[in-house]
């Protein structure tokens, strides 16, 4: 029997199989090298993400910083006591009980038109006392029409309707907007990684600039301010905001250029402002990824932390 020639070139069938087994193992070698390459690089990048940010600065004092604290927070308080009378207490309250209000809301606005007349010109908080000026005089106006109304002859045949249109007419003349702001989300929000959040350690956070401002009332006994970008797109005015500032424990210090500005997609921001000795303060940003989170996840991680605010 004659043995079966190979020329030159030519390959047996034993040699083909050994080298299309190298083809297919050189093959899937290479795809599983690019899947784990990608696979490193999503997780590479997913810790980026994740991984949290921390910003410092150094905070000078603002001088006439306290006495304006006090002055701006006894003029938000007088601003919550008229919402609350105009907005639900009108309707429960006999009429006497009304003008006795509206005479505490007179001297609270009274004292507060006399503090910021001329004292802050030329200080840092100068726009800031326009705005008041601004609106203390509106509500002064406003609390002598809604007393004509109750105790004036000629009064309407139905008050409730009378006092609503006055308070909507003053409402419009108002140079600043004042929001509750205890919490950043109601519980069980989720896609988070869509939003930006930021919770301040202080009473109020405000913005100013245009000639206009936004004031957030927060958690006064746990000292948390929370704003988040839904609050911007369904409640909150934007505003061409130059500064933000915080207030707190009687004290008041800038955080930035606006609160909008300071929030960011994707990422929750806690501000802390630590005072140091000399009047001066360290001002500390911390960015924690919302990538993937819900509040019930997030949550029970940031109050293990000390971190409250995230939801009511």
């Amino acid at each position: 029997m004659k043995k079966a020639e190979v020329k030159k070139g030519e390959k047996t069938d034993k040699q083909e199989g050994k080298e299309n087994k190298k083809g297919r193992g050189k093959k899937i070698g290479i795809i599983l090298g690019v899947v784990l390459g990608v696979l490193i690089m999503v997780g590479g990048g997913y810790m980026v993400l994740k991984r949290e940010i921390v910003e410092t600065e150094e905070l000078v004092v603002v001088q006439e910083g306290k006495e304006f604290s006090r002055v701006f927070t006894e003029y938000i308080q007088g601003r919550l006591e008229a919402t609350e009378l105009f907005q639900e207490e009108f309707r429960k309250l006999e009429d006497e009980e009304i003008v006795e209000k509206l005479a505490e809301l007179k001297d609270t606005f009274s004292g507060v038109a006399k503090e910021v007349a001329t004292k802050y010109q030329g200080t840092e908080f100068e726009e800031m006392a326009e705005i008041m000026k601004n609106d203390t005089t509106v509500y002064l106006k406003e609390v002598r029409e809604l007393r004509q109304v109750l105790t004036g002859s000629g009064v309407s045949a139905d008050k409730q309707v009378e006092l609503l249109k006055i308070t909507q007419e003053n409402e419009e003349l108002l140079r600043s907007a004042v929001y509750l702001a205890e919490s950043a989300f109601p519980e069980g929000a989720s896609g988070l990684g869509g939003k930006g959040v930021m919770i301040v350690q202080g009473e109020m956070l405000t913005e100013v600039g245009g000639g206009v401002m936004n004031v957030f009332v927060g958690n006064t006994e746990k000292k948390v301010v929370a704003v988040s970008t839904d609050d911007y797109s369904e409640t909150v005015k934007t505003i061409r905001a130059e500064k933000a500032l915080v207030f707190s424990g009687g004290g008041v210090r800038k955080i930035g250029e606006g609160v909008k500005n300071e929030l960011v997609t994707g990422k929750l921001k806690v501000v802390t402002v630590q005072e140091m000795s000399g009047g001066e303060a360290k001002l500390e940003k911390r960015l924690i990824s919302l990538l993937g989170e819900t509040t019930w996840s997030l949550a029970p991680k940031l109050e293990a932390r000390g971190i409250m605010g995230l939801t009511e």
